[in-house]
């Protein structure tokens, strides 16, 4: 498929094959009438989610690059005004440490989700083969879907990595801070007390 009319074509015969031989089991008549408006419409979802695949592919990078550049950049600054809060500089750190470890978690999650997306889509994929009896003209339009679903689902998912990275590193930062006050707050009383 060269362009987009041949596949609109070459899916609007695999769409008749199958209306037809639907139409044949169900004893109704002409399936044609439906066939191009299915094409067009499993077309245009499948470019979507290509679209999607692609867009997060290419933007995630070049935002992490954005987002990392901007911040080490902006550490003058930042050390500036930490030095300026006084007691409250330590909060002003842990956001931007915070900041800092969500970006350089963006590449093993990106890493890890690829893995899982793939061995997914692969055991999906062999079991749809499976239960099928391999791939024909009758199933393909199923094999279509399920891969069409698989590469949404991945952009999708891809375009999480941020918010996952963030969420786990600000859980983890407060969890930490937690445990250290937990620890410290029985030595802060016993100094209050002695003086």
């Amino acid at each position: 498929s060269d362009t987009a009319t041949q596949t609109l074509t070459q899916m609007m015969w695999i769409n008749g094959v199958h209306d037809a031989d639907m139409a044949l089991r169900n004893g109704y008549g002409n399936a044609q009438s439906t066939s191009y408006a299915t094409a067009v419409t499993e077309q245009s979802a499948r470019q979507n989610a290509y679209t999607g695949k692609l867009w997060a592919e290419k933007a995630l990078p070049l935002i992490r690059n954005i987002a990392e550049f901007v911040l080490i950049a902006s550490f003058p600054l930042v050390f500036i005004i930490m030095l300026l809060a006084g007691e409250h500089a330590l909060k002003g750190l842990k956001l931007y440490l915070v900041a800092l470890a969500s970006l350089s978690l963006w590449a093993p999650f990106t890493a890890i989700l690829n893995g899982l997306v793939i061995n997914n889509g692969k055991q999906a994929l062999l079991a749809a083969k499976a239960s099928a009896g391999g791939f024909t003209l009758d199933n393909l339009n199923g094999i279509i879907d399920l891969l069409m679903s698989q590469q949404a689902l991945a952009g999708q998912l891809f375009l999480a990595v941020p918010l996952i990275a963030f969420a786990i590193v600000s859980a983890s930062a407060n969890a930490t801070s937690s445990a250290v006050s937990s620890m410290t707050s029985p030595a802060a009383g016993a100094a209050s007390q002695a003086s």
